[in-house]
């Protein structure tokens, strides 16, 4: 239903006819227009410079700042964790997999299997358990025979503190 004039185009190897003032081809070597695409952010063009571009939603995993720009893999995001959507730069969006906690260092670490996850404290904190020691020193916790582990970081916060060797920490939320 839409037509689009093409600059003159020579055309080779056969021939055309007007019909209802439209010009159409019969032959094997027509000289096709070509178009260029502008995407919006967040999808990716493909076929720029052809006869048939297309913008396309980019995937979870993938970015796009739009225009003429195809669609790329993100590579922000930290082993044991997913994207969540597409985004307009490799800043992608994305969460920790299932039994995975987003930690200070902004990692995904193991969630403790030993039968508990979080110490909760009476404010509503909840210090997340790890199944491996990632910060010296750190709490450390014992059950079912296992132990677990809560980050510290250096300085006062709301929540949990302590003291050790002169210097004050708090949990990691």
């Amino acid at each position: 239903d839409c037509y689009v004039s093409c600059s003159a185009k020579t055309i080779t190897g056969g021939t055309t006819t007007v019909v209802n003032a439209k010009e159409h081809y019969n032959g094997s070597a027509y000289p096709a227009c070509t178009y260029n695409v502008n995407c919006k952010p967040k999808y990716g063009a493909s076929g720029d410079g052809t006869s048939n571009p297309a913008c396309a939603e980019c995937e979870d995993w993938q970015y796009s700042a739009g225009g003429n720009n195809a669609c790329a893999e993100c590579e922000n995001g930290p082993d044991n964790s997913h994207y969540t959507g597409p985004a307009t730069s490799n800043d992608c969006p994305w969460e920790c997999d299932e039994g995975y906690n987003e930690t200070t260092d902004g990692k995904c670490g193991a969630f403790c299997t030993a039968g508990v996850t979080h110490i909760h404290l009476g404010t509503g904190l909840k210090i997340p358990l790890y199944a491996s020691k990632r910060t010296t020193p750190s709490i450390n916790v014992r059950h079912n025979g296992a132990i677990c582990y809560a980050d510290l970081i250096e300085g006062e916060s709301t929540g949990l503190h302590v003291k050790y060797n002169g210097k004050t920490y708090h949990a990691a939320e």
